[in-house]
């Protein structure tokens, strides 16, 4: 993982947590959490904060982006709505992974 350019977290619900905790594990600089209920904007995950709707994602630039949303189908919604955006993958580093498995 490229770990010196920051990452934005799509999603602050239950997924979230795991997925910064992962991102932070394993080095990477998360830069905000976004997500497009109002409810949330102002609190934070794990120290990182939420600051946001989804739209606030910045288009310029080299952003890259994770979305740490659990559905399938919102998930496929969000990624076509950046199109422009490098999205990622996460995996933690103590994770054990089996070399036939493709990512």
């Amino acid at each position: 993982m490229d770990n010196d350019r920051p990452v934005y977290v799509l999603g602050a619900g239950g997924h979230a947590k795991v997925v910064v905790s992962t991102l932070v594990a394993a080095g990477a600089s998360v830069k905000a959490v976004l997500d497009d209920d109002p409810a949330r904007t102002g609190g934070e995950i794990l120290g990182v904060p939420i600051t946001g709707p989804l739209s606030d994602l910045p288009s310029a630039g080299n952003i890259r982006a994770i979305i740490a949303v659990g559905n399938n189908h919102t998930r496929q919604k969000i990624a076509e709505r950046f199109p422009n955006a490098e999205l990622i993958t996460a995996i933690h580093p103590r994770a054990i992974i089996d070399p036939s498995a493709k990512i």
